[in-house]
């Protein structure tokens, strides 16, 4: 559904969201190739279309820093492995 709804939202963050969730499921499909692609793509169109924290969550899932694709998943839950104890 959101891949055919895509389609009406061209040139929006919702194509960048779909191309993240794309890299979500690459990565969960071992495909991390894929997955890395979809994230840039989704990284560049967030920020053209004036969404900033959501082109940074990308870039930042794009460092491995909390493993891959699903570092976005990571980084909302607030489970970032570099984050010191309180």
């Amino acid at each position: 559904m959101a891949e055919r709804s895509a389609v009406v939202w061209r040139d929006t963050a919702w194509e960048a969201a779909l191309a993240e969730a794309q890299a979500a499921v690459a990565e969960a499909d071992g495909d991390r190739g894929t997955a890395r692609t979809r994230l840039q793509w989704a990284a560049g169109q967030f920020q053209r279309v004036g969404q900033p924290l959501d082109a940074a969550r990308c870039r930042w899932a794009l460092t491995g820093q909390a493993g891959g694709a699903n570092s976005s998943r990571a980084m909302l839950s607030g489970s970032r492995n570099d984050r010191p104890e309180p």
